[in-house]
């Protein structure tokens, strides 16, 4: 399942679900529209016929209900949840200035200094634009950026080769160097 990280607040939220109430209460309308002809239909056709046809036409006509049922439940149940937490978490006081001194500030200083450290929340403001710059590298080059990034395994295994080979060589190199040490020496 791909995030798409996509942002929406409340208010989005709302309107959507402004806009879903209404869709339903629509197609709920035109099912008992549907309804209300297909009973004056029926008392103006009175054959087999129009059996065949009831038969054929009301399974459609009861999909319009459902539809209409299943837009409401789910606004409902998914987004009144997701809106309540949608409004919860805009309504979180994250700039620090309500959660007393810090660890290491003296309470009872009278020293005012003329810079300020940003708080947590100026600083993941000022490193999301960096973040999502990088989240569009990675998509630009058809990388999904919700999946981790190793390299491939034959970059690995061919890194594991070249420091295989280089250790190989500095070995080599000592023993070459320790026969000929010998050599001299006798």
């Amino acid at each position: 399942m791909a995030s798409s990280f996509l942002e929406v607040g409340s208010e989005g939220l709302k309107a959507l679900k402004d806009d879903l109430t209404n869709l339903s209460k629509s197609l709920h309308q035109v099912y008992e529209l549907m309804n209300a002809d297909l009973s004056k239909l029926g008392e103006a056709w009175r054959d087999s016929k129009y059996e065949e046809f009831l038969n054929g036409f009301r399974p459609q006509m009861n999909k319009c209900e459902e539809i209409a049922q299943r837009y409401e439940d789910w606004c409902k149940k998914v987004l009144d949840p997701a809106i309540k937490k949608c409004i919860k978490i805009e309504d979180t006081d994250v700039s620090g200035n309500n959660a007393g001194p810090s660890m290491g500030s003296d309470v009872n200083s009278t020293s005012s200094s003329t810079t300020t450290t940003p708080s947590k929340a100026d600083r993941f403001r000022e490193g999301t634009p960096r973040v999502q710059a990088r989240i569009n590298v990675l998509r630009g080059q058809g990388i999904d950026p919700n999946e981790r990034l190793y390299p491939p395994q034959g970059i690995i295994l061919q890194e594991e080769a070249e420091d295989k080979r280089k250790e190989i060589e500095v070995k080599t190199r000592e023993m070459l160097l320790a026969q000929l040490y010998r050599g001299r020496g006798r």
